[in-house]
């Protein structure tokens, strides 16, 4: 499975530098390649504005998309209606969740904020103007 979910945050992650299998060798020197660094598995908590919380294993080399899909099927919320916050910034790119991921303290999950929004911020005037029919529904 390219996430695991569990739904009792109080668990402990698992190691926090574990390396996916087939993962790159630390490079001479001590440092790790970027490559290396994008395959680890990453703990994660994510939390709604409700107090909801689902710990995941990401994988920050498939990025956002089946982090997504995995909340998507939790939580009832379509992947387009979904923003995912660290902090002050909202992810919107792959290489976002990769640099978290690579920064991510050890022992530590990386905690994420789920936020609800929907489409054209609800106006369905501006998603009939679009003929966005994914947004009408």
């Amino acid at each position: 499975k390219p996430l695991e979910a569990s739904r009792d945050a109080s668990a402990g992650p698992g190691p926090p530098g574990a390396m996916a299998q087939g993962s790159a060798e630390p490079a001479p020197g001590g440092e790790e390649p970027v490559a290396a660094a994008a395959a680890a598995v990453v703990q994660a908590l994510v939390q709604s504005l409700s107090g909801e919380s689902l710990a995941l294993e990401l994988r920050p080399q498939e990025g956002l998309a089946p982090l997504r899909e995995r909340l998507a099927a939790e939580w009832q919320v379509p992947a387009m209606c979904q923003k995912l916050i660290r902090g002050t910034e909202v992810l919107e790119t792959d290489e976002q969740l990769v640099a978290l991921c690579q920064a991510a303290t050890a022992g530590a999950p990386l905690s994420l904020t789920f936020l609800y929004v929907p489409p054209y911020n609800g106006d369905l005037h501006m998603a009939s103007f679009a003929h966005d029919v994914a947004a009408l529904r």
